[in-house]
């Protein structure tokens, strides 16, 4: 399946995981980076993807901006004493019209 909409986890974001306690998420999952193939996403069990989609957002100005702290606070955290594959595929960007972006999280989600 082609998922060019995808937008990679930026490099300097890749840094700051890998700069992370050992244990940590930002040490053991899989990050999509322009450096780095699509991961595989068979056989995990978390995905972590942004949507940068705003448009139909009522009073919630900014949705869809902020991944990178998002998921700057994600990769501090420990997975615990249970298997845990996660995997970060980056960000859906935003399509030409709102459908656009929720076809591609449909194709991203199925």
């Amino acid at each position: 399946m082609n998922f060019d909409f995808l937008k990679p986890v930026d490099e300097a974001l890749l840094a700051y995981a890998k700069m992370q306690q050992n244990q940590s998420l930002g040490q053991s999952i899989e990050i999509y980076t322009s450096q780095s193939n699509l991961p595989e996403v068979l056989n995990k069990k978390i995905a972590i993807v942004g949507v940068e989609e705003g448009r139909a957002a009522v009073n919630n100005y900014g949705t869809g901006d902020s991944f990178n702290e998002v998921r700057k606070e994600l990769y501090k955290l420990f997975p615990g004493n249970w298997p845990l594959s996660v995997v970060d595929l980056g960000n859906i960007e935003q399509g030409s019209t709102i459908e656009d972006s929720y076809f591609a999280l449909k194709e991203l989600l199925s």
